[in-house]
């Protein structure tokens, strides 16, 4: 059997991967930020999160990373509902409204 020493790496990469999905769920390109990363980062953390839980679960690792696997998936959750919740208002809202203005102008307006 093998031994259980430490913390999980995989377990902190699912929290730290976890974190960075909440603030990067921005759906626009600002400068310096990549649209839809939080989500993608959210997808990861779940699935990263899921694995280490089921890992604990069997005793393969050691159970003090169970509180880091949370923390990763919740937090991946959190980031993959704002990113869908963001999506879903640009393609509702925002997207008609573009599509409407390059039909009647022939452009597309830019705010900045």
């Amino acid at each position: 059997m093998e031994e259980r020493t430490g913390i999980s790496g995989r377990s902190i990469a699912s929290m730290v991967v976890g974190i960075c999905s909440v603030p990067l769920f921005i759906p626009i390109p600002l400068p310096g930020t990549i649209p839809g990363l939080g989500l993608v980062l959210g997808i990861v953390a779940i699935v990263l999160g899921s694995i280490e839980l089921k890992a604990v679960a069997k005793g393969k690792v050691d159970p003090r990373s169970r509180g880091f696997a949370i923390a990763g998936l919740t937090c991946g959750i959190v980031g993959t509902v704002l990113g869908i919740l963001i999506v879903a208002f640009f393609g509702a809202i925002i997207l008609p409204a573009i599509c409407a203005a390059v039909i009647k102008g022939g452009r597309i307006p830019i705010p900045w």
